[in-house]
């Protein structure tokens, strides 16, 4: 049996600093792939030779330097190394090519009727294993990602792509994928990482949010934008949870395998997620305040605002003026003797 232990800590530690800068979730989908291939090419003389399907943007590479990586991927790219553009449904690689398939966040991209075969022809093109991940249809996933997407339409008035997507596509469901794997290998393994709540705040705050506010104070935005790396350095080590919003399978076609994650901690997750609220308070709070000394600051807008009060000024004068020629005697006198010339000359 092969034994995988999961010590994202360590990981964490020798990670490139612009990782630091991605979007958690992002981070945290790739940090843990990578750990798993290390793991098992933990006391081997090699290292495995990789295919990713769907990783256009080669963000594996960042987290394994030196492993040979292929990716396929539809989307076009003529200038990335080791790329090929490819449907994953219909990959161009003969039988076992590679040692380990990988796709991350991908197959709730994949139109419904090309799934089964996007999976299958990952099968067919790794000697041993397949490592996948992605969120799985429940109806408290479902919710978490119908708020985050309101939050995101709130600010652009419109749907995050993305999240529209897993709607359009329908997000798999585990059962499902269990089944296509069992004929195909010893056995299969899953775990779910990022508590759901977590993962909603975190979305809604570091990523729609921060780039918002990056446009009025990068400082503000850099505070928010922090929240990134203590979640990676602090708290995704130890984020394990049964109901969290990524689930990871780990299959191999010839050995079994035994997944080992650290405990989930239920009060240092609560504990950040405050911390992470609290912060984001501050954040708009502080944003509010900016804005406010913008305008108020602001020679341009003080002339506006000047001009407007001469003009409002003005307009009150002429409206008196106005006012008063109509209650004046003379143009009551000028009315009246204008309504009977008209009656003379045969206008109404």
């Amino acid at each position: 049996m092969k034994s995988i232990k999961l010590n994202l800590r360590d990981r964490v530690k020798n990670l490139p600093d612009h990782i630091k800068d991605f979007d958690p979730s992002y981070a945290t989908r790739y940090m843990i792939i990578a750990e798993m291939i290390l793991e098992i090419d933990k006391n081997t003389e090699k290292k495995s030779k990789i295919l990713d399907v769907g990783g256009h943007d080669g963000a594996i590479k960042d987290f394994l330097p030196g492993y040979n990586i292929t990716i396929a991927d539809i989307a076009e790219d003529k200038e990335a190394e080791n790329y090929v553009q490819c449907n994953g449904a219909n990959l161009p690689f003969a039988d076992g090519s590679f040692d380990i398939v990988i796709s991350c966040d991908v197959l709730e991209h994949v139109v419904q009727d090309d799934r089964e075969d996007f999976i299958k022809e990952m099968l067919r093109v790794t000697n041993n294993y397949f490592l996948l991940c992605a969120p799985f249809e429940t109806e408290r996933i479902i919710m978490a990602e119908k708020l985050c997407d309101s939050f995101y339409k709130s600010m652009t008035n419109e749907s995050y792509i993305w999240l529209k997507e897993h709607r359009k596509y329908v997000l798999p469901r585990k059962e499902w994928l269990e089944g296509l794997l069992d004929p195909h290998v010893v056995n299969s393994t899953s775990l779910n990482h990022t508590s759901l709540g977590l993962w909603t705040l975190m979305l809604c705050s570091n990523f729609f949010l921060a780039g918002n506010i990056a446009a009025i104070d990068e400082e503000l935005a850099t505070e928010l934008r922090s929240i990134n790396e203590q979640y990676l350095q602090n708290i995704a080590c130890v984020d394990f949870t049964k109901e969290g919003y990524r689930t990871f399978f780990i299959a191999s076609k010839e050995t079994k395998i035994n997944v080992v994650t650290p405990s989930y901690d239920e009060k240092r997750v609560n504990l950040f997620f405050e911390n992470d609220l609290v912060t984001t308070g501050k954040v708009l709070a502080g944003m509010t305040k900016k804005i406010g000394s913008l305008l108020n600051n602001n020679k341009v807008f003080e002339n506006i605002r000047q001009e407007n009060d001469v003009l409002k000024q003005e307009y009150n004068a002429i409206k008196q003026e106005i006012f008063d020629i109509k209650n004046s005697r003379r143009y009551k006198i000028s009315e009246r003797v204008g309504n009977i010339k008209n009656k003379l000359i045969g206008r109404k």
